[in-house]
């Protein structure tokens, strides 16, 4: 079992740089023209996570699947949608329409 850690990003809407990308795809940014910047966005979740999971997918998908659900005591946002990002061990994962985008 290992374990990872786990932080959930989600837009600072009080911004004027993200107004047009909140829940956009990541296709749609980079039409746009705009990059992605750390300072966007607002931790509203973090936690440290045992598995047996190897696929950082399967748990990427794992963790969408439990967001949406049910939010664990702490977590401080909407459900898991398009635009937010999850980092797993620090590197960030870009909710896309479709699964997950390292960034």
């Amino acid at each position: 079992m290992k374990t990872k850690s786990i932080t959930v990003l989600q837009l600072n809407e009080d911004m004027k740089e993200t107004r047009y990308i909140s829940f956009s795809n990541l296709d749609f940014v980079n039409k746009l023209g705009i990059e992605l910047k750390k300072d966007f966005y607002l931790p509203v979740y973090s936690t440290q996570i045992n598995t047996e999971v190897e696929s950082i997918d399967t748990l990427l998908e794992e963790l969408f699947a439990s967001l949406q659900f049910k939010k664990p005591e702490g977590y401080n946002g909407h459900s898991l949608s398009v635009s937010d990002v999850v980092e797993v061990d620090g590197v960030p994962y870009y909710v896309d329409d479709y699964g997950f985008k390292q960034i």
